[in-house]
């Protein structure tokens, strides 16, 4: 398994790619593969329960910003981990399901926008 940035070889096999590639395309592989050496971003239990006590307009804004980045990256990083689980457990099929759902969730989340103020702005009641 891939703990943080241990292991910088960490990838999609070849014959998982080929198993996915029905439904997945190359390109989202290397998205995922690239998304996952990233650094996650650490965020103390602390720091969101006072982060979110004040949920105004600007603490939305920078929460919805927040995730539209970290998001992608863990996602991508638990999809690399499933590819990479011992004992050829990433083969099982409830595994490969789950591994499937992570992939939907990355690609959807990569095409949202990047949100701004002025869409925040659209969105917030008047």
């Amino acid at each position: 398994m891939i703990h943080s940035c241990q292991r910088k070889s960490s990838h999609f096999p070849p014959m998982a790619v080929k198993k996915a590639s029905e439904t997945f395309s190359k390109a989202l592989f290397e998205e995922v593969q690239r998304w996952g050496e990233k650094k996650q971003t650490g965020v103390s239990l602390r720091y969101m329960m006072e982060f979110g006590a004040r949920p105004t307009e600007k603490n939305l804004m920078i929460a919805a910003q927040f995730l539209h980045n970290e998001l992608p990256i863990r996602i991508a990083r638990r999809a690399i981990e499933l590819e990479n689980l011992p004992y050829g457990l990433s083969h099982k099929p409830a595994v490969l399901k789950v591994r499937d759902w992570y992939l939907d969730s990355f690609r959807d989340l990569r095409f949202f926008q990047k949100l701004r103020i002025h869409m925040m702005k659209k969105l917030s009641p008047k």
